[in-house]
């Protein structure tokens, strides 16, 4: 008899929404070699048509200031209404937005290693290993 072997739990998904190309590039690399699926987006709206579409990310990764008239404290604002468990992390060169609602911030520059490790955390995966 065969042990019954535990189901690959599958792959986390996260949204990156970065207007910066080089900067949404490395994040996305990184977060890819970490195991996870990475969906990117430069503006909030390109971020809700992929989420209207019927995407739905694990956790969403924003920076704060996005070109298109909405702001990431806009995206977050409108995801804890249509999903409030969805975890957000909002990121900006300009400090924490005030009232943004959204507890979780990390200044740029940020070490990618670190980004990782949040991530990794908010969702409750171990350090090491793939999401």
């Amino acid at each position: 008899m065969l042990p019954l072997q535990e189901p690959t739990p599958a792959p986390r998904s996260i949204l990156v929404v970065e207007d910066d190309l080089i900067q949404r590039l490395v994040i996305a690399e990184e977060l890819r070699g970490a195991g996870f699926i990475v969906i990117e987006a430069m503006t909030v709206q390109q971020a809700l048509d992929w989420i209207d579409g019927g995407g739905l990310p694990d956790l969403v990764f924003s920076d704060v200031q996005l070109p298109g008239g909405k702001s990431g404290v806009d995206l977050a604002a409108t995801l804890r209404d249509t999903a409030p468990a969805l975890p957000v992390i909002l990121t900006s060169g300009g400090g924490p937005p005030q009232e943004s609602g959204c507890p979780h911030f990390v200044p740029k520059p940020y070490e990618i290693e670190a980004v990782v490790a949040v991530i990794r955390h908010m969702l409750g995966l171990p350090g090491r290993g793939l999401a």
